[in-house]
């Protein structure tokens, strides 16, 4: 029992927890009231704190019961919790009035206490309706009809604000839980019964006339609408075949006239909000009726009247409502959108997206129609049966929808233009910044989809709309009274050449009419103009413009039109390689050279004295990227040069690029460049198909030269041993290894061997070996015959870093990881060439920690098993016994399938000494290890096997 004496000390305690003070004592007397509210006495310390003249004594009083339930429900005798049920509905009673914090607290406690004694606490929200209405606790209420409930809901009156509040804090505490039918019938029956109660509740007020409302019981309407918010999730949830469904669409509707009464700036948000909600987290509530009446009220005078009012919080409120509407009406609306209504939706959205000043960073509004046109356009575009011709009884509402697509097409085209400005973009916040160009993005996939829908007239609507600028601009310029050069709207541009990139995702076999527009841009002069007039062409549109290359123009270059104009374009990207664009120029130049190699060949001496020049250039005025980018495209069109010895001599040209940035190297970046600049040559040179013997020499040169300069910068220059240089000089070396038939980059297997040997022996660092592993395991894979004495010494050489004591690398799992996948190799190719080391050194990286190397181990051991002519005994009974203590328990869960993989493989091909092996690693005499041993002697390596191994792990994890 608590002395008043001493609860005046705790009351104490509690006054100076809320007050400012040194952290330490706040954080001692917190744990000293936490033991009390966890102790013997926090039942009667509770009430105690409740009866305080001090409101933050009162609840921590609230909070204790919260705590005391959480904790100690369960020692509550069953006969003793209506008591406290009562007691607790009683304080809620004497503080419904006041201070909201308090009351909104025990509301809490109650919806716990309804959570825990669900069994006995039968009809949580009468009771607390009953005990409002007679001013003292009602526990175990009963209504004999609805006449008597009505009349209690008549006398609540003011008070009835109370029980909506413990309603919506039952919706909200019961929503935050996961409560199974199954488990939990006795809460989702109190919860059914509930939810009558709440409708009985609400219902009446939000059905009723708005006009015969007066303004003083607004807050009452706003209260019930905050619990139907809260408490129309229940319903759904756990009371969907009730007769409550019904009701609740009742009052859904009922809320839509509330929407009229727009002159109470607090109750028309809250409509709204309600509506919203409903509508996105449940179509059952917004039934074909009920969207037809809301579509009435949004495309009716009194919403233009609304919009357009300058109630900023008012239009803001509806505007959402419309957005959210639109979302849940859009594949409907695509289908009627010849008749009336649907049709004054649709404009209402255009207008919406229409708005002044820049999307997302002025205009938060049109970013969010953008869904409703997502909607609109993937309904049209992916539904089978939305007819596509504008012939027969459907020809009106085709032509409707492709008109709804053009325009919501030039709209959102207007709202991604970038601002002429160059600084413009640069002045805005990060988030509005990086939000303006999602919204692009979202844009482009509404014209990608929409362009499915109509097509060519879509491209040819945004399209003549670029070249009637540029074509005005020319007439202007040649025009002999014309004081000055015409001032392009490069903005408009830019933003067409944008959604031009879009459409250009969806282009068929052959687009014809498409392809004629391209033509008409390139003839319009977009390029000689971009190259010659600086005026209002930022950045951002000459990035658009080089993409547009890349991806609009890359088919239609390729035409018989189109390669007439190749040579300008080309001469354009070029140009662009030195600027702020240079990067995505790169690409775009690499893509057109690769897809239109056969027709750019003749002119491959260019092409190569370009990238001489480019090569040349310093990185800070043409960067790494860039000429990686450069030098792959220009030997693509090297490539296609039929002559096998033209095509030498012009890619030992292209080498001889790279070879002058070897003078430039200044750090690490430069070194990796330039190694980066061979693999981009590589891939785009291949092996070739017609070799000819006449030019023997000049591919030996070619392969000389390339070789030599990867040895000088990997091996010989300052930068050696550094990750990123020997990641470029192995993928370099690699990618020789993926030719089909030999080619410039098709190194012979002892020079490999011997630079592989030289990284090891020359430049050490074990640490960074890793590429250098990843290049032995390729040339163990694509040895011939005669290098196997070298490939062995380069084996050996790593094998060595990986195992010698005193090297890092011993330690070092990546080393380890990276000699066991060549083992691996080894296995795979050439099982000779596995030797008893190997198979020591992958046995015991079987027990390792590192799932990485286990992994690898595990690959090594199955390949061996299945390609050796003759197991190693030893090494076998090791990996065996290792993988049997990892079925016993000693591997982590994530590398058990790589041991049963390991297990699987040795059953298959040695089930006799693969079975006594095993058991080395397993409990001796142990009746359950015998049997799984047998079990997986009798499976033979099949399938099954991995399921035995995981169960038997799970058995000795758990201890049985």
């Amino acid at each position: 029992m608590i002395l008043a004496e001493e609860f005046r000390r705790v009351e104490q305690k509690i006054i100076e927890l809320y007050q400012p003070g040194d952290s330490q004592k706040i954080h001692e007397t917190q744990h000293e009231l936490q033991q009390l509210q966890k102790s013997a006495e926090g039942w009667q310390l509770a009430n105690m704190m409740l009866q305080s003249d001090v409101a933050n004594v009162r609840f921590f009083g609230a909070l204790t019961y919260t705590v005391k339930l959480n904790t100690d429900w369960t020692s509550v005798p069953e006969s003793m919790i209506p008591e406290l049920i009562s007691t607790l509905l009683s304080w809620f009673v004497r503080t419904w009035s006041g201070p909201r914090f308090i009351s909104q607290k025990l509301a809490s406690t109650l919806v716990l206490a309804m959570v825990k004694f669900a069994k006995i606490w039968a009809d949580p929200v009468l009771d607390v309706m009953m005990s409002i209405d007679q001013d003292r606790p009602c526990y175990g209420s009963t209504v004999n009809n609805e006449a008597q409930l009505d009349m209690c809901l008549t006398r609540l009156g003011t008070k009835v604000g109370s029980v909506f509040m413990f309603c919506a804090t039952v919706a909200e505490e019961i929503g935050r839980v996961e409560v199974s039918r199954q488990d939990r019938a006795d809460l989702v029956a109190a919860l059914n019964r509930s939810s009558q109660h709440v409708i009985s509740l609400i219902k009446p007020i939000l059905t009723a006339d708005p006009l015969r409302i007066s303004d003083k019981e607004h807050a009452i309407v706003g209260e019930a609408m905050k619990c139907l918010k809260a408490w129309a999730m229940v319903i759904v949830s756990y009371d969907t075949m009730s007769r409550a469904m019904p009701a609740l669409v009742d009052m859904i509707r009922g809320l839509i006239s509330w929407l009229q009464r727009d002159n109470d700036e607090d109750l028309f948000p809250l409509t709204t909000d309600v509506l919203i909600e409903v509508m996105e987290w449940s179509e059952k509530l917004v039934p074909a009726a009920t969207i037809d009446v809301l579509l009435g009220v949004l495309t009716s005078d009194w919403a233009q009247r609304v919009l357009a009012s300058g109630d900023e919080d008012i239009a803001a409120a509806l505007l959402n409502l419309l957005v959210s509407f639109g979302e849940l009406v859009a594949k409907d609306v695509a289908r009627a959108l010849d008749q009336d209504r649907p049709r004054r939706l649709v404009s209402l959205m255009l207008a919406l997206a229409s708005g002044p000043g820049v999307a997302v960073v002025q205009d938060a509004i049109v970013a969010r129609t953008v869904e409703f046109w997502e909607l609109l356009v993937e309904a049209v575009a992916y539904d089978e049966d939305f007819p596509t011709s504008s012939d027969g009884s459907a020809a009106a509402a085709v032509t409707a929808t492709m008109d709804a697509v053009l325009a919501a097409a030039r709209t959102l085209r207007a709202k991604i233009m970038v601002p002429a400005e160059s600084d413009a973009v640069r002045g805005w916040p990060t988030d509005a910044r990086e939000g303006f160009f999602a919204f692009r993005r979202d844009v482009a996939d509404v014209i990608e989809t929409g362009y499915a829908i109509v097509h060519a007239r879509m491209f040819a609507d945004i399209a003549a709309d670029i070249v009637g600028v540029l074509g005005k601009a020319n007439d202007i310029n040649s025009s002999t009274d014309n004081g000055g050069d015409a001032i392009i709207d490069w903005s408009m541009v830019e933003a067409s050449l944008f959604c031009l990139n879009a459409m250009a995702n969806g282009f068929g076999s052959e687009p014809v009419q498409e392809y004629e527009w391209l033509g008409r841009i390139i003839e319009a002069g977009l390029f000689d103009r971009l190259a010659n007039d600086d005026r209002g062409a930022t950045t951002q549109v000459r990035q658009t413009s080089v993409q547009f290359i890349g991806s609009a123009l890359v088919g239609y270059l390729q035409t018989e039109a189109g390669q007439a104009q190749l040579p300008a374009v080309v001469t354009y990207l070029f140009g662009r390689l030195g600027a702020d664009d240079g990067g995505v120029a790169a690409r775009s130049l690499a893509t057109i050279c690769e897809d239109c190699a056969d027709v750019l060949r003749a002119d491959a001496p260019t092409f190569v004295q370009a990238w001489a020049q480019i090569a040349a250039a310093p990185a800070d005025v043409v960067d790494w990227s860039v000429k990686e980018r450069v030098a792959g495209g220009v030997a693509s069109v090297v490539h296609a040069v039929p002559d096998q010895r033209d095509r030498a001599v012009g890619l030992i040209a292209v080498v001889a690029g790279v070879e002058i940035m070897m003078d430039r190297i200044a750090d690490e970046d430069d070194a990796a460049g330039v190694l980066r600049c061979f693999v981009a040559v590589a891939k785009a040179a291949g092996g070739d198909a017609g070799n000819n013997n006449d030019h023997d020499a000049i591919d030996a040169e070619l392969r000389q030269r390339v070789f030599t300069t990867i040895v000088k910068v990997a091996i010989g220059s300052r930068f050696a041993g550094r990750l990123a240089v020997r990641q470029a000089a192995a993928a370099a070396i690699r990618q020789g290894f993926k030719e089909p038939q030999p080619g410039p980059f098709t190194f012979a297997a002892d020079a490999v061997a011997e630079y592989i040997v030289a990284e090891v022996r020359v430049v050490g660092v074990p640490e960074t070996l890793q590429p250098v592993y990843s290049v032995a395991c390729g040339l163990v894979i694509a040895s011939v015959t005669g290098a196997v004495e070298a490939v062995d010494r380069a084996v050996a050489a790593l094998f060595e870093v990986a195992t010698e004591p005193a090297s890092p690398g011993a330690t070092d799992p990546d080393v380890r990881q990276g000699m066991l996948e060549v083992i691996d190799r080894l296995a795979q190719k050439r099982p000779a060439g596995v030797t008893s080391s190997h198979l020591v050194f992958a046995a015991a990286a079987l027990d390792g920690p590192e799932p990485g190397v286990v992994r690898a181990a595990s690959r090594a051991w199955t390949s061996y098993f299945a390609t050796a002519v003759e197991v190693d005994p030893g090494a076998g009974k090791q990996a065996l016994a290792a993988a049997g203590r990892a079925m016993q328990g000693h591997a982590a869960r994530s590398v058990v399938r790589d041991h049963a993989a390991v297990i699987r493989a040795a059953m298959r091909r040695i089930p006799g000494p693969a079975s006594a092996w095993l058991r080395q690693g397993l409990t001796p005499d142990s009746p359950a290890a015998q049997k799984v041993v047998a079990q997986l002697a009798a499976l033979r390596g099949r399938g099954l096997s991995d399921t035995v191994v995981r169960e038997f792990w799970l058995l000795s994890r758990s201890g049985q």
